[in-house]
């Protein structure tokens, strides 16, 4: 993650909801672990426990309610996604025109009214 946020500069897209510069002592790292924390779904209370006392779990959901919007967290994955087609690994998969799933989620007849309220956030 850290070669892809140096590299791409997907953070750029996010910052305070003002439009003013961040003030965080290191908004770079704070992206970072932001990204960490919800992308890998820990969410900020089990990331911040398992971060061993380097962020809070307050200082990770502050950041994401003051910091990301959905438009700019689409925004630094469509860099990610688009950085990525232009390796050459997916040209080995075909076209492009195709996608495949490992079947997570595939049985809505199993989802309760609390698993799609989770779903829709």
């Amino acid at each position: 993650m850290t070669r892809t946020t140096r590299h791409l500069r997907w953070f750029r897209h996010f910052g305070p909801l003002s439009g003013s510069e961040a003030k965080l002592a290191d908004p770079l790292e704070r992206y970072l672990l932001v990204a960490f924390a919800y992308g890998c779904n820990l969410g900020a209370a089990q990331a911040a426990r398992h971060l061993g006392g380097r962020i809070s779990a307050h200082e990770l959901s502050y950041t994401v309610r003051k910091h990301v919007t959905l438009a700019s967290l689409n925004k630094a994955i469509a860099d990610v996604v688009n950085a990525y087609l232009r390796l050459d690994l997916p040209k080995v998969w075909g076209e492009g025109n195709a996608v495949a799933a490992d079947g997570t989620g595939a049985h809505p007849e199993a989802w309760t009214p609390a698993v799609m309220r989770r779903a829709a956030l």
